[in-house]
């Protein structure tokens, strides 16, 4: 480049050009411009990723370090599994079938789900621990420990694989049966299966109504309760179902205040596996529908909280009235 210039100033210093030096002039201005572009060029072309690249993770669209996607293997041999999660994160569950779930009603605003085939994603909302009930195609149930915690938990997919237990010492194979020639025990009912059957009992067509095998309608009082703390509604069961030695009751709740107000299934006197509003938001004189889940009847559960008026008691059937379909909630 400095030989470049120094023959540019000779051929300057002198009086006149010839045609032959001032096209020669032009080439080395010419050739002296494209290596300039092409400099820059390289320099910008170098700089722009990290730039992006560091703009990227000031943001928090790149994580700082990459994520462990490799499964963590957990086997269930019949004890429930525990599983870790934190809260306002997303984990993967991965199981051998199919499957559905079971949860509880008093913990379902805790969790976000959505199954794809044999995946579960997991998202907690807020610390909590309960238990969670899996049920693969094969008729299998695993129970699952969840346990939210606040802050930053493991977030790896967990594989959950069933280990069959084998015997100390070999014993003698039974003869084999057809499967289809055995009694099929009933499983033991969910409370979201309890509570799904007595929704579809109040406001289902009649015609969309099902039959569920083993579960029996019994008899319950018809009187207005003190039922639910900080409001003023009244509160009448309407029908009552028992499958398993587990009760669910179907209560009529009517807002008696000049003001909507908000239920909470904690605020529900008694003793109850589980509670779960209909509509958790009800406007005055509206009405809307409370499930509760006891391993005894209604009157027995509700314990020292007595009735405010008797009435007969009423036969829960499926046609019990109560609750009418129309209202709007």
């Amino acid at each position: 480049m400095n030989r470049l210039a120094k023959s540019i100033r000779q051929i300057l210093r002198q009086p006149a050009l010839s045609v032959g030096e001032g096209i020669f002039l032009l080439c080395m201005i010419a050739v002296f411009w494209v290596a300039v572009v092409l400099i820059e060029s390289n320099r910008t072309a170098s700089a722009q990723p990290l730039a992006e690249e560091e703009m990227l993770r000031d943001f928090g669209l790149l994580p700082e370090t990459p994520l462990d996607l490799t499964p963590v293997r957990l086997e269930y041999s019949g004890a429930p599994v525990p599983i870790v999660i934190g809260a306002g994160t997303e984990r993967r569950l991965i199981f051998e079938q199919p499957f559905r779930i079971g949860l509880e009603p008093a913990v379902a605003g805790y969790f976000d789900l959505e199954i794809y085939d044999r995946h579960l994603l997991l998202r907690a909302l807020r610390p909590v621990s309960t238990r969670v009930r899996v049920q693969l195609a094969s008729g299998l149930v695993i129970p699952l420990d969840i346990r939210a915690v606040a802050g930053a938990g493991p977030a790896g997919p967990v594989e959950i694989a069933v280990v069959q237990a084998s015997p100390s010492q070999p014993v003698e194979e039974p003869p084999v049966v057809p499967a289809s020639a055995l009694p099929q025990p009933m499983p033991a009912p969910g409370y979201v299966e309890l509570v799904r059957h007595a929704a579809q009992q109040l406001y289902a067509p009649e015609r969309l109504r099902t039959v569920r095998r083993g579960m029996t309608g019994i008899p319950v009082s018809n009187g207005n309760h003190r039922l639910v703390r900080g409001v003023h509604v009244e509160a009448r069961p309407v029908a009552a179902w028992e499958e398993g030695g587990l009760v669910v009751t179907a209560v009529r709740i009517d807002n008696l205040e000049k003001r909507t107000i908000r239920l909470d299934p904690r605020d529900v006197v008694g003793r109850w596996r589980a509670a779960a509003f209909q509509y958790a938001r009800l406007r005055s004189g509206e009405t809307t529908a409370l499930y509760l889940v006891s391993d005894k009847p209604f009157e027995e559960a509700l314990g020292i909280f007595a009735p405010i008026a008797r009435e007969p008691v009423a036969s829960a059937s499926p046609d019990t009235p109560g609750i009418n379909p129309e209202d709007r909630n």
